[in-house]
């Protein structure tokens, strides 16, 4: 004879079966995130026990996501006369995007360029390129970019304990290059840093120090040679020297650099002021063939520049003879606008872009 044991008999009532039951077929919350962690509700308990079927709370970490966007941008470059009028065919069209892997550790780029039609010269073809940029543990920062024109190019990146930065490439040219940049102890105050590299057409050293000053005053010197070349005549000399007050609201920097490959004059300099408030960052300067001037904020910024002499063979365009160059850029939340343009001979160049930016 068949019994049912009911209430009272040490068996669950139907009740606490609908809760059990219910609690197995409910689902895992997240109650409440905090950084890389969050505490969730789960339904079950651990093992395959009596208690496996008590519902429990874990703190546990949050996993990456499997896919991220990164950043998107768009631009059109023309001069401002037909070219623009008969947009898209006549202006130079660049588009790229850029998606992560944050649970592999890699990020993906894509890139389109798209030049502009012009019936007396031939069509130069449009371009692709896809870029891979994986950070393997323990073996180092490796990409691969590729275009639509079979040109590729390879970079390997890591940090070499004891020894430094270590990079290097590869190109479909075979053209190459290896680097390790060494920095040495610091001594009065001076601290070196040494890169040593080999390319296809040498090895080259480049030699750099700094000094900071307890009166605001730093300085730095960097001394090169060229690959292959090693003659003391064709080393590259660059040194800086800025001045700050203590509050480091203005700064007054100058730099001096020597290249024998420049041509006229092998010396170039240049002086810059920068004053930090609150509003904004403002910062002139001047150098062998510009002066600069620009104004910076949270929210973008606007510069413009002027040749430093008359080199435009029409003495009307640009400014009297010298070339001149302004830009505005402008950002809002993760949206970047910016606008440029280049006035020489002939009608100005005008370059516009849209951007999202990577979220920070």
């Amino acid at each position: 004879r068949l019994a049912v044991a009911g209430p009272g008999r040490g068996w669950p009532d139907a009740q606490a079966l609908s809760l059990l039951g219910a609690a197995r077929k409910s689902r895992p919350k997240v109650l409440f995130k905090f950084r890389d962690y969050e505490l969730k509700y789960l339904p079950r308990g651990k093992g395959t026990g009596p208690a496996s079927r008590v519902p429990r709370l874990a703190v546990v970490k949050i996993p990456p996501q499997p896919l991220s966007f990164g950043s998107a941008d768009v631009s059109f470059a023309g001069s401002l006369n037909k070219e623009l009028k008969t947009f898209p065919h006549t202006t130079a069209n660049v588009g790229s995007l850029q998606v992560g892997f944050p649970r592999f550790g890699g990020s993906l780029t894509l890139s389109a360029e798209d030049p502009p039609v012009n019936i007396d010269v031939e069509d130069a073809p449009r371009s692709l390129e896809a870029g891979y940029r994986h950070d393997i543990k323990g073996v180092g920062d490796v990409s691969v970019r590729v275009n639509s024109k079979g040109d590729w190019t390879a970079t390997y990146a890591r940090e070499v304990e004891d020894l430094g930065h270590l990079d290097g490439s590869l190109n479909s040219q075979l053209d190459w290059h290896v680097d390790l940049k060494t920095a040495y102890p610091q001594y009065r105050g001076a601290s070196p840093v040494v890169t040593y590299g080999a390319n296809q057409d040498g090895l080259r050293v480049v030699a750099r120090v700094d000094h900071a000053a307890d009166a605001g005053v730093r300085s730095s010197y960097t001394v090169q040679n060229v690959a292959g070349k090693y003659a003391p005549a064709d080393l590259l000399h660059d040194g800086r020297v800025a001045v700050a007050t203590k509050n480091d609201r203005h700064t007054l920097e100058a730099s001096g650099s020597y290249d024998r490959r420049l041509p006229k004059l092998p010396v170039r300099g240049s002086l810059a002021y920068t004053m930090r408030s609150r509003p904004a960052t403002l910062k002139a300067s001047v150098d062998f063939d510009r002066y600069r001037l620009r104004a910076q904020t949270r929210h973008g910024q606007v510069s413009a520049a002027v040749g430093t002499r008359a080199e435009l063979d029409d003495t009307s365009a640009g400014l009297r003879g010298r070339p001149v160059e302004v830009e505005a850029v402008g950002r809002a939340g993760r949206f970047q606008v910016s606008t440029s343009a280049k006035f020489r001979e002939g009608a100005p160049k005008v370059r516009l872009g849209l951007g999202m930016l990577e979220r920070s």
